[in-house]
């Protein structure tokens, strides 16, 4: 299924629950505000995707340093199947071109520990894990662990 990149548009996400992605682990309300707030720092840090049959999944890169930025990801359920190998590659695509077209020296994503489908995702785009395979206990609320992935 052919897909294309667009704009970030906070309000395709509403009523929808993220299948997986690193926006699931911190609660859909909190995904709103967080992708709201960076939409507005530049339009094309923040990305859907879309087929004919609708939204697939949306993602984006947060500035946390000069050179650096955090990975976000959410996806719906059009995500998987057949979906899944044009998503990863338009979604690899965004992550090259974020790379040069902002000087990202290096690109990290937060997982948490027990999301398998999120970890294989940005392993696919390209980050490697950097942490150990336990993750990092006590990183989100309740005290579950995440996993970090990065590529420089």
């Amino acid at each position: 299924m052919k897909m294309k990149l667009y704009s970030f548009d906070p309000c395709e996400w509403f009523n929808i629950e993220p299948l997986f992605g690193t926006a699931r682990d911190y609660g859909a309300p909190s995904f709103y505000i967080l992708a709201s707030a960076y939409h507005g720092i530049k339009d094309s840090w923040s990305y859907s995707v879309k087929c004919e049959a609708g939204l697939v999944a949306s993602g984006g890169f947060l500035p946390v340093h000069p050179g650096v930025a955090e990975i976000w990801c959410a996806t719906t359920g059009l995500a998987v199947g057949g979906n899944s190998v044009p998503l990863v590659q338009v979604m690899r695509r965004a992550v090259e071109h974020a790379m040069g077209a902002f000087n990202l020296r290096r690109v990290q994503a937060t997982v948490e520990h027990t999301d398998k489908r999120t970890a294989h995702l940005v392993k696919l785009l390209g980050l490697e894990e950097e942490t150990k395979p336990e993750g990092l206990k006590g990183f989100l609320p309740g005290g579950r662990a995440v996993r970090i992935f990065g590529r420089a």
